[in-house]
């Protein structure tokens, strides 16, 4: 199957996609019209990769299964183009620090990372991000893109992270089999974003599991677990929900002046516990 779609500043991409019974294998080209030239997307993997210093990535990355990469102290891994995370469910993709510390943040940004996909990652030990005056807040950091996909994603730490997944300016994610846990600040914050979040678990945090900025947002499946200050956090927010369940919380729902009401749909809710 060859698709041919336009690309951001006279690129083209050219995809061949292989299938067999078991998974869809992707090899990818983008073609510059300027430089008549064919330029592959850089591969990382499979197997350990360390990085000392902070990656910036330009071109589009592939992932692939079974690859482990090593972060040092306060590295980042920063990706500018479209990202592909390759990762299986018995060969998941592990991003963590290389020693008993924590690493910087993984970071996507900016609207040339548009339809960057993401299958089986696991990501350990992530914390605050700085570089180059900028500050990423959580240990996957996505932000100012779109249509992204996610599944099966666990974040995990036991440093002084702020939060585990960082949305911010995001229109139109997917996320599905997310799991996170165990964070100082939310567990999962939202800003200015609009997407799904379906079958996904959130487990302790001094602070909040979810908090929402003027964002919308599906729950579908979704249980929130042991935070401190309390389940869910709205802003100028919107959620519908189905089947989401609040345990152990100081407040379910925190609507701000109005706790427990504030930005809900309730036309939209059919089983809440």
């Amino acid at each position: 199957i060859h698709l041919k779609q336009p690309y951001s500043n006279q690129k083209y991409m050219t995809q061949t996609v292989a299938r067999d019974t078991k998974r869809i294998s992707i090899d990818k080209h983008v073609y510059n019209k300027e430089k008549e030239v064919l330029v592959k997307p850089l591969v990382l993997g499979p197997g350990k990769i360390r990085y000392s210093k902070t990656q910036v990535f330009s071109r589009q990355v592939l992932i692939k299964e079974g690859t482990e990469i090593l972060l040092g102290n306060e590295v980042n891994l920063i990706f500018n183009d479209k990202l592909l995370i390759n990762g299986s469910s018995k060969k998941p993709v592990i991003i963590k620090a290389s020693k008993n510390s924590s690493f910087g943040s993984v970071v996507l940004r900016g609207k040339k990372t548009v339809g960057s996909e993401i299958s089986h990652l696991n990501i350990i030990n992530g914390s605050n991000g700085f570089f180059e005056l900028a500050e990423f807040a959580g240990s996957l950091t996505l932000m100012e893109t779109s249509n992204i996909k996610i599944k099966g994603l666990n974040i995990k730490s036991q440093c002084e992270a702020c939060f585990g997944l960082n949305i911010y300016k995001v229109d139109d994610f997917k996320l599905e089999n997310i799991k996170i846990e165990h964070f100082r600040e939310s567990l999962f914050k939202i800003e200015l974003s609009k997407g799904s979040l379906i079958n996904s678990t959130f487990n302790s945090s001094l602070q909040r599991g979810l908090d929402l900025m003027f964002s919308d947002v599906a729950l579908k499946d979704v249980t929130i677990s042991n935070c401190f200050q309390s389940s869910i956090k709205l802003y100028k927010s919107k959620i519908s929900v189905d089947n989401v369940i609040l345990r152990n919380g100081m407040l379910g729902i925190d609507g701000e002046t109005k706790p427990f009401r504030a930005g809900l749909d309730f036309e939209s809710i059919t089983r809440t516990v």
